[in-house]
């Protein structure tokens, strides 16, 4: 089974009154109307009730675990980075991994998570 979480914040009059490509990445965090974390509950019915453990993958993608934009504003958003740099960003924005082992009680596996604004989570249940 596999699921696709997105936490999209909608972009606010800031964004829409400005010239594209204006905004620093300093600034990206004000062109949204809120940057307010996701707090998700997945209740999945129909699993065996014999017991039977479940790998749960989930690949998380956030200003926080591996995105890119972080990444560059650490480095200082350098107008040209150096080769050095962008080896950097190249090896560290991957999404981060979290497995967890889960049995379902009574045929329903629930899960609980919180998400950052514009977070990407992608689970995986085996």
């Amino acid at each position: 089974m596999r699921i696709v979480c997105f936490n999209g914040k909608t972009l606010g009059p800031r964004y829409y009154l400005a010239e594209e490509s204006s905004h620093t990445p300093q600034e990206v965090d004000g062109l949204f109307t809120d940057l307010e974390p996701l707090e998700v509950e997945l209740v999945l019915h129909g699993f065996r009730e014999d017991h039977r453990k479940y790998y749960v993958r989930q690949r998380i993608l956030n200003e926080k675990r591996g995105g890119a934009l972080g990444k560059w504003r650490s480095l200082g958003c350098v107008a040209h980075p150096s080769r050095d740099d962008l080896e950097f960003l190249e090896r560290t924005s991957v999404p981060d991994v979290e497995l967890a082992v889960e049995a379902p009680a009574e045929g329903t596996l629930r899960l609980r998570f919180t998400m950052e604004p514009n977070e990407l989570r992608s689970i995986v249940i085996l």
